[in-house]
């Protein structure tokens, strides 16, 4: 548990970090599909990335459905799933793009990484890609 201090700081605290938390999983699978169409496997590539720390158990955990037959990924119960994942994502980045709005400080990354959600999510959907 985290002491946080004044009322209002763990909700800031969980936004803050609920961004760390979209951008990173954007940046994975960034990697991932360069090492693959580099000819990597995926394991070798997690492999190196847990080696190297920078791929920690939540990135691990994002990444296991890229290791799924397509149709499985592809399948109406995981996608509902992926959809419900992403949708709480766009909340997120969006507001933390307004806070930060708000508070007078760009944050470009965070924005195109909120336009990008369905491709970072695995989201199957043409009219969100």
């Amino acid at each position: 548990i985290t002491f946080t201090g004044a009322f209002g700081n763990a909700a800031k605290l969980k936004l803050a970090l609920n961004v760390l938390t979209n951008l990173s999983f954007a940046a994975s699978l960034e990697a991932l599909l360069l090492a693959k169409a580099m000819g990597l496997p995926q394991e070798l590539f997690e492999e190196g990335g847990q080696a190297t720390t920078m791929l920690n158990p939540l990135l691990m955990q994002y990444l296991s459905p890229y290791k799924m037959p397509a149709e499985v990924f592809r399948s109406a119960n995981l996608q509902a799933y992926m959809r419900g994942r992403m949708e709480i994502a766009q909340k997120v980045l969006g507001l933390a793009l307004q806070m930060a709005h708000d508070h007078g400080i760009a944050m470009p990354v965070t924005g195109l990484v909120a336009q990008l959600l369905a491709k970072v999510y695995g989201v199957y959907d043409d009219a969100l890609r």
